[in-house]
């Protein structure tokens, strides 16, 4: 009776450990009308070029970023906001791909009429992203707005957060916890660099203290998070070694400046068929060891417990989201 009883106990634990990790897993897996929605790619856009615009009705990539900062002139702002709106109202995009708007710095003065204009429009962005992003309240007063100016119609509007400059990497974990519509961190490599007055090198080595602080501080509070630029768009070997490098690091996507960038980093960011397949038995056999309440099991060789558990079901949620399962 002892023996059946705790089997029971060790059954139901493992049941509730379980379930603890796919919940960890899934933390960050947005949904759309079909189906979940990945950022392997977030590609740059500029606005107020309607042909740009038109390109980007036809493109197959997981985001569309349509730019109001670093692409527009300052003469051209207040017209890039029209082109916002006229670019949400009057194209279609693929379904699959997520619509976001970057505005312009809280700190620039000028996001407060970026947001107005961009709320204004008759079908909203997917996202907002909000660029160098200095402290929390920048992403409150963000997620206030949207909630002041849409309502109800706003309830599923993210919010994408750029950590560019010492400041925000130290204050990275109070950004990344600033409110629930941030589901994503992107750290902006170049501008980084220029606060710091470094060097950019092939090696991203100046960047790698703050690249690894954004990623674990956003990680920690379960967000995506978003790689550096390469501005050598015909280098594309170089590209997909670098993003090679972000997706083994844990990083969700890579930013993108050219479409042909944002094919590599589609690819670059989807786990291999080999890891999938790997992925797929281990989460199955855990779900049959589990039921008997055994914990860490042996499988072709490997010992597999939680950690390797969680690093396949990781595997398997990406390969779901990257349509390969």
């Amino acid at each position: 009776h002892y023996s059946l009883t705790m089997q029971h106990i060790m059954a139901a634990n493992a049941r509730k450990t379980q379930q603890r990790f796919l919940s960890l897993c899934n933390h960050c897996v947005r949904r759309h009308s079909g189906g979940i929605r990945p950022r392997r790619s977030f590609l740059y856009m500029p606005v107020n070029n309607e042909k740009f615009v038109r390109k980007a009705t036809t493109l197959d990539v997981d985001t569309i970023v349509f730019d109001l900062e670093d692409a527009v002139a300052p003469s051209q702002k207040a017209e890039a906001r029209q082109c916002a709106i006229d670019a949400l109202n009057k194209f279609t995009f693929l379904p699959r791909s997520e619509i976001c708007i970057r505005v312009n710095p809280f700190s620039s003065g000028l996001a407060h009429d970026d947001v107005t204009a961009i709320l204004s429009a008759t079908n909203l962005p997917h996202t907002i992203c909000l660029p160098k992003v200095q402290h929390a309240d920048e992403i409150k007063w963000l997620s206030a707005q949207i909630t002041k100016q849409c309502g109800s119609r706003a309830d599923d509007m993210e919010i994408i957060g750029m950590i560019e400059t010492p400041n925000a990497v130290l204050s990275a974990y109070q950004i990344c916890t600033a409110d629930d519509r941030l589901t994503g961190i992107v750290f902006g490599g170049d501008d980084y660099a220029a606060s710091v007055n470094a060097i950019r090198t092939a090696s991203n080595h100046e960047l790698s203290f703050a690249r690894n602080m954004t990623l674990i501080n956003a990680k920690l509070a379960g967000l995506d998070t978003i790689d550096i630029v390469n501005i050598n768009f015909r280098e594309t070997e170089v590209f997909l070694k670098e993003a090679q490098e972000g997706f083994e690091l844990g990083f969700t996507g890579k930013q993108c400046i050219h479409p042909a960038q944002a094919a590599l980093a589609q690819q670059a960011f989807s786990p291999p068929p080999s890891k999938v397949e790997w992925s797929v038995k281990v989460v199955a056999a855990f779900d049959n060891q589990s039921s008997k309440g055994i914990g860490a099991f042996d499988l072709d060789g490997e010992m597999i417990d939680m950690p390797t558990v969680r690093i396949a079901q990781n595997i398997v949620t990406r390969a779901k989201a990257c349509g390969l399962l």
